[in-house]
């Protein structure tokens, strides 16, 4: 936990202290589950649920120990999934959260839609040219990203040109992951070859 000085608060406001137009402040953060109703129960039994997490801030008075300030911001993934929506108008705070995280790093806002244009490229729902749209992407904060897709971009192109894709098989291996997570510890290869030759 690291403390700093912040003039922010005032004699009055809440959390000031009669007397000081100082109040030294101690920031820390923590990670928060928020459960659903009935997934302790879920877990419990041992069903695996989806989590939702917040970043959990607090600013603690140092003199008193009372807590002056507090904040939850969504997690990283979530953060991403809310960027890349179509609309957060649906919930106010999510809206406003967006809002003040662009105003605040508006490099964000092209990084986003050299983003999205990219992904409808590679879902073929873009005509644009790949080599366009990498170019884009370069001169934002997608660059790594970018650079990275560049030392294979034979292989990126030819997704998009060919009709042939490897997703059946990726199912399959998906679907003979969940089976064996399902058995885990309790049985061998044969019930599992078994479960995979007569799943219906």
């Amino acid at each position: 936990m690291g403390g700093r000085d912040t003039d922010d608060a005032r004699p009055g406001d809440a959390g000031a202290r009669a007397g000081s137009d100082l109040l030294h402040l101690l920031v820390d953060s923590t990670g928060l589950k928020l459960c659903g109703k009935g997934e302790w129960l879920l877990e419990k039994n041992g069903t695996a649920t989806r989590r939702s997490w917040r970043a959990l801030h607090l600013g603690v008075d140092a003199e008193t120990g009372q807590i002056v300030a507090s904040t939850a911001l969504p997690s990283v993934s979530r953060t991403a999934r809310l960027l890349l929506a179509e609309n957060t108008a649906a919930n106010t705070s999510d809206a406003a959260f967006v809002t003040n995280l662009l105003a605040k790093v508006p490099a964000l806002a092209d990084t986003i839609a050299a983003g999205k244009r990219l992904t409808l490229l590679l879902r073929r729902k873009s005509k644009e040219a790949l080599a366009t749209v990498l170019d884009a992407a370069g001169a934002t904060m997608l660059r790594p990203f970018v650079t990275e897709l560049r030392k294979d971009i034979g292989a990126v192109q030819a997704a998009l040109d060919l009709p042939w894709t490897t997703s059946p098989v990726e199912g399959q291996i998906s679907r003979l992951k969940m089976i064996k997570r399902t058995i885990y510890g309790r049985a061998g290869f044969s019930l599992l070859r078994a479960r995979v030759l007569h799943a219906e």
